[in-house]
């Protein structure tokens, strides 16, 4: 599995999202919180994990979620 940072969408390129109604049924913006409740944990893992990635500016390898020295 892996994360890919898409940067960031303004409003005229989140409402063109178009969802493949075979793989996903929604889709919203959350906050390591809200992902962490709809997530299971490995994922939800990976996502905090990218969130502090970004944050630092660097690429990380995980893996089971957790980072690897």
């Amino acid at each position: 599995m892996l994360v890919f940072d898409g940067g960031e969408l303004d409003r005229v390129q989140t409402s063109a999202i178009v969802l493949q109604a075979e793989e996903l049924r929604s889709w919203a913006w959350c906050d390591e919180t809200g992902a962490a409740q709809r997530l299971p944990d490995v994922m939800a893992r990976r996502v905090a994990a990218a969130v502090r990635a970004r944050i630092a500016g660097r690429t990380v390898y995980l893996e089971d979620g957790l980072a690897v020295a």
